[in-house]
């Protein structure tokens, strides 16, 4: 997370892969590498592995918003539409996930 908050995301990879190594289904690495994916454009692989974080953490909200974010910018209306829908109703008070 230091890395990721430092704007370090090539080092952070590395080390998220090895978390990865130890527990293939570990959802909030699978989403973090998920999110470096979608910032380096690797929109595909984005959507890859966020949904691999969802098939162990359905219930975690921000991983839905994820989600949505980058379906939008492949251009995927109703599965970003149906992403912050669930959002939404796993959040219903955050104005994040209504906004």
């Amino acid at each position: 997370m230091q890395h990721l908050e430092a704007g370090r995301a090539a080092a952070a990879e590395p080390l998220l892969e090895a978390v990865l190594a130890a527990d293939p289904r570990q959802p909030d690495a699978l989403h973090l590498l998920g999110v470096i994916a979608h910032h380096s454009g690797r929109h595909q692989r984005a959507v890859e592995l966020v949904r691999q974080a969802l098939a162990v953490a359905d219930q975690r909200a921000h991983f839905w918003r994820t989600l949505g974010q980058i379906e939008a910018v492949r251009g995927q209306a109703a599965a970003a539409e149906a992403a912050f829908r669930r959002e939404a109703e796993l959040a219903p008070d955050s104005p994040t996930a209504h906004n």
